[in-house]
């Protein structure tokens, strides 16, 4: 409003001056051309100038905006398209959410029929083909999409791809691929499908080149690349063609600095030291890595181990014991090497400090074991009775069940 208000002064000011010129002299022109000339004022120039550009403003403006019927027509025929294909892309989601993925899916590719834009149509009906089991058709669709649409081939080549190793034909994806490496090189997209080909085929080295790149990109999430790098460290581990000790130090040699860090794939290492009977190597590795991180499934393993010199195990584990007190895998380990060196009091003591701290059924079943092998089945009964019950304990597992086994009696 105080904009239209200054606007308007303005006007006012300048109309009042421009009229007070026109009164003091309305001023001459001449425009003459051979035999023919003009006179008149100069103010009549200046509006006979203003409206001639007015009118070729106006003219300019209704030629340029005019269209011939066949182009209004054209343009009509698209509108229309487009509204129709918007209709049925909406029923199409309705049919969808309400589970019906064969209307869905003839919903989709009538609306890409009618669509100016209808690579996503295709590639949506052909998922819900790949999701209804129909394979086949969904292959059908996405060649058709690649025909109607050539510029997204290679898109949907990678759909395709997705959906063979979704139904584990794995041949026929990594044909495609392969395809399609070629053409964009380092593709992430096509990298990240590589990975899930190579991980389901067990190709470890075809697999681990790819993951640095997909890291930096962001394109693979930090738990699935650790998960992926350990599969690839457990299975090299565990598939030597002739088993030894050398052949698996340098195996484990080999593997990357993360892959040698993760706790799951020192436990298979450890695994794989003493089924191939070294177990006082085993010993030192899990001394070394426990005493410079902390892993209550190794300091287990440590105590299930049967070295050469038990009592200079149960001084080691003993040695853990001030930097992490009251610590259940400790205890429990600790009452295992103090069973095994026949120290019977300290054993039954530390069984007891371990229950106390986290009550676990492989711990009670192992000392009212103990209890019962020293004659004190009153109270062997008695602490079965009280603890089992109300504390609802888990059932031991199938290694917990071995390790029971192997303990001294």
């Amino acid at each position: 409003m105080k904009r239209f208000l200054l606007l308007l002064a303005a006007l006012l000011l300048i109309g009042a001056w421009v009229g007070q010129a026109m009164m003091e002299d309305s001023g001459y022109v001449l425009i003459a051309y051979k035999t023919t000339s003009i006179e008149t004022s100069i103010w009549v120039l200046l509006i006979a100038i203003t409206v001639l550009f007015a009118l070729l403003h106006w003219s300019f403006n209704l030629l340029s905006n005019w269209k011939s019927p066949a182009e209004r027509l054209r343009r009509w025929s698209e509108a229309r398209s487009d509204r129709k294909s918007g209709e049925k892309i909406i029923a199409a989601l309705e049919a969808e959410v309400s589970g019906d993925l064969w209307k869905a899916r003839r919903l989709f590719l009538q609306a890409a029929e009618q669509s100016r834009a209808p690579a996503l149509l295709f590639r949506q009906a052909a998922r819900l083909a790949a999701d209804q089991g129909d394979l086949k058709e969904a292959n059908r669709i996405l060649l058709k999409a690649s025909k109607s649409v050539p510029d997204a081939e290679d898109a949907y080549l990678l759909e395709m791809a997705r959906m063979d190793l979704k139904a584990g034909q794995h041949e026929k994806a990594q044909e495609m691929l392969r395809k399609l490496q070629k053409h964009h090189g380092n593709s992430t997209a096509v990298n990240r499908e590589l990975v899930t080909l190579f991980a389901a085929q067990h190709q470890w080295n075809d697999m681990l080149p790819l993951l640095p790149e997909l890291s930096k990109r962001n394109a693979i999430a930090p738990e699935d690349l650790k998960a992926l790098r350990r599969d690839a460290a457990i299975a090299k581990l565990e598939a030597m063609d002739e088993p030894s000790l050398d052949s698996l130090n340098e195996v484990w040699g080999a593997l990357s600095y993360d892959a040698q860090k993760d706790k799951v794939v020192r436990r298979h290492y450890i695994s794989q030291l003493t089924q191939l009977g070294d177990t006082a190597s085993a010993l030192t590795q899990l001394q070394k890595w426990i005493a410079s991180d902390w892993d209550e499934d190794l300091v287990i393993r440590f105590g299930e181990l049967r070295g050469e010199n038990p009592e200079q195990q149960l001084t080691l584990a003993k040695g853990w014991s001030k930097a992490h007190p009251d610590n259940a895998a400790l205890e429990l380990t600790l009452a295992r090497l103090s069973r095994r060196v026949e120290l019977w009091g300290a054993a039954i003591g530390h069984y007891k400090q371990s229950l106390a701290v986290s009550a676990h059924a492989q711990t009670l079943l192992e000392l009212a074991e103990l209890l019962m092998q020293l004659g004190e089945n009153q109270q062997a009964t008695e602490l079965l009775k009280s603890k089992n019950s109300p504390l609802k304990l888990p059932v031991p597992s199938d290694l917990d069940r071995e390790t029971r086994k192997h303990l001294n009696h």
